[in-house]
């Protein structure tokens, strides 16, 4: 996932996405759909699309694919989301018991 241009997740609904918090900690430029608990992840308009509108999908991966300014763009804001997506799980689960 770390080598990836970038991480794309179209779900209609999903509460806490690991696979979108594990992308966002490797640094990988994220795209997702404004559903479930993921916006609260996201929290930028630019890094998310409506999964139910017609052609907003196809509209934002459009543009990553041609232009480089909106992937730098797209990749500076996931940066700034990297530390908020760090977690030790060991630690936590740990402190369970």
């Amino acid at each position: 996932m770390k080598s990836t241009n970038l991480f794309v997740l179209p779900s209609l609904h999903d509460d806490c996405p690991l696979a979108l918090l594990e992308a966002l900690a490797l640094g990988t430029p994220c795209l997702a759909s404004r559903a479930g608990g993921i916006p609260e992840i996201m929290r930028y308009d630019d890094l998310m699309f409506d999964p139910l509108a017609e052609g907003s999908f196809a509209e934002k991966m459009d543009t990553a694919a041609r232009d480089k300014e909106y992937m730098r763009h797209i990749g500076n804001l996931c940066a700034s989301l990297k530390e908020s997506c760090k977690k030790d799980w060991a630690e936590e689960v740990l402190s369970l018991q």
